[in-house]
């Protein structure tokens, strides 16, 4: 019998059934692939503890039977898939079956930002699923190696915050409370060499984890209701002398001839650590990227960014129009967090920076509101590298999912109900009663052409792929 306490798979994507909607202006457009940084960070957490792991990368090939001889020849105790689409979800249900087929002992588990908040309907989905991890997986997956360590003849999965689980015919556990959140100081370094082909990927340093904001579009909502059901509020952050140190360990992988992702939800929310790392990446010649929010305090350290190695930064603006950022709840305040777009991505521009924004088509969008969005962007075309835009999904777990009802009522909206939409649960949107689904993901495909620079655009389906940055790392700046 195997001894291999854990495997993790990365599902491919939008292959066991192709979409039967509009892709144009969705992710679907482009080739992302990436390291999971669920998948890695539980595998580096369960690693840190002697318990042994091993990752398979289904993204480039989709090839379930490699998979089917990976299970019959390791014979895992625990099974994890994590999902971070809607377009993964039917692959992601696939290798469960596939994982059950070759090892019927194994439990299996899945979670990330489309299957987590999912919860009870995926288990009802899918019967080779046996738990889903609601939030976040690292101490869940860790408790259930050990409590199948202490007694794998009767395994007791109650009392496991952020789980829930099949028992027969019953859906059980708790799936109103998110897991102990750990320190994120105290969390191992990634371990970026369990993934297979790792110097293939863009390295990436986390800098934070949840949001204290209530984004009606976005699936951290789910997280952070859990993580205050529990106690706990806001972002949790690694400190400035722990990013430092996990850059300078990535560097001795990967070299400094890359440009690097620093993961954050929104980055920089408090300036005197945002000075202090920035103050420490000066002198490591480390190029990076990472998104922000225009009311965070980027005043206070702008002029310090682009000699911290700091070369793209993305700002979360979402929409250009007053009453569209009102209905997204992105600011209480949507004309200053508007004006502070705008200046930011000067500013960025005269420091040395490749300033990139953010949009969402969203409920209720028509001509004046879209008017706005374009007018802001024209002003602003001159100092733009890069303009990202989709139209809005309906995902579970968002608040937009618990008061679409009302939205449509008022503003005409409609579900795009279609076979693969409702097997997925993730389901485009009719945005009002002047724009279909279609006219406005063309309408984003358009912004995102016409205002991104030759060098984003040339670059095609790899359009999200950092390693094809060349253009933002600076001679002289990344010498290993």
């Amino acid at each position: 019998m195997s001894s291999l306490d854990l495997m993790l798979i990365n599902p491919p994507c939008n292959t066991v059934e192709k979409v039967d909607y509009l892709v144009v202006g969705t992710v679907l457009e482009f080739n992302v692939n990436a390291v999971n940084p669920g998948i890695l960070s539980m595998a580096s957490y369960v690693e840190s503890f002697g318990q042994s792991v091993k990752i398979i990368d289904l993204r480039p090939n989709a090839d379930f039977e490699m998979l089917r001889r990976e299970v019959r020849a390791e014979q895992p105790r625990v099974f994890g898939v994590g999902t971070t689409s809607g377009w993964q979800y039917l692959e992601t249900l696939r290798c469960f079956e596939v994982a059950k087929e070759e090892h019927p002992a194994a439990l299996t588990i899945g979670g990330g930002q489309h299957l987590g908040p999912l919860g009870e309907t995926a288990l009802r989905d899918c019967s080779a699923l046996d738990a889903v991890a609601v939030t976040e997986g690292e101490w869940i997956v860790r408790e259930l190696i050990e409590r199948i360590g202490r007694n794998p003849a009767r395994l007791d999965l109650s009392g496991i915050p952020g789980l829930l689980y099949r028992d027969g015919d019953r859906i059980l556990g708790d799936g109103d409370h998110a897991p102990p959140l750990i320190d994120l100081d105290e969390m191992p370094f990634l371990n970026f060499e369990l993934w297979p082909d790792y110097r293939a990927f863009t390295p990436f340093v986390e800098e934070s984890r949840g949001c204290p904001h209530h984004c009606t579009y976005c699936t951290a909502s789910h997280s952070a209701k859990l993580a205050r059901a529990s106690g706990a509020h806001g972002q949790r952050f690694k400190s400035p002398g722990r990013m430092l140190a996990e850059f300078d360990h990535l560097a001795s992988l990967y070299g400094k001839n890359v440009l690097y992702a620093l993961l954050a939800s929104t980055f920089g929310v408090k300036a005197a650590p945002t000075l202090e790392f920035l103050g420490g990446m000066q002198t490591r010649g480390i190029q990076w990227g990472t998104e922000l929010r225009a009311d965070c305090p980027w005043p206070e350290y702008i002029d310090k960014l682009h000699a911290a190695g700091a070369r793209e930064l993305l700002i979360g603006v979402e929409s250009c129009s007053t009453e569209i950022l009102r209905r997204l709840r992105k600011s209480a305040d949507p004309e200053g967090y508007l004006r502070r777009a705008e200046d930011y991505i000067h500013q960025a521009k005269i420091h040395g920076l490749y300033p990139g924004i953010n949009l969402i088509a969203f409920v209720g969008e028509n001509p004046r509101t879209m008017q706005q969005t374009m007018a802001f962007l024209l002003r602003n075309a001159a100092d733009l590298y890069r303009v990202g835009a989709n139209s809005v999904f309906l995902f579970a777990g968002t608040p937009l999912a618990h008061q679409f009802a009302e939205l449509a009522r008022e503003f005409g909206a409609e579900r795009v109900a279609t076979p693969y939409a409702d097997k997925t649960h993730c389901y485009p949107v009719k945005l009002s009663r002047d724009l279909s689904y279609e006219a406005g993901a063309y309408w984003c495909h358009l912004l995102s052409k016409t205002f991104s620079c030759n060098e984003i655009n040339q670059l095609g389906e790899r359009r999200y792929d950092y390693s094809s940055y060349d253009f933002c790392l600076e001679a002289g700046k990344h010498d290993v």
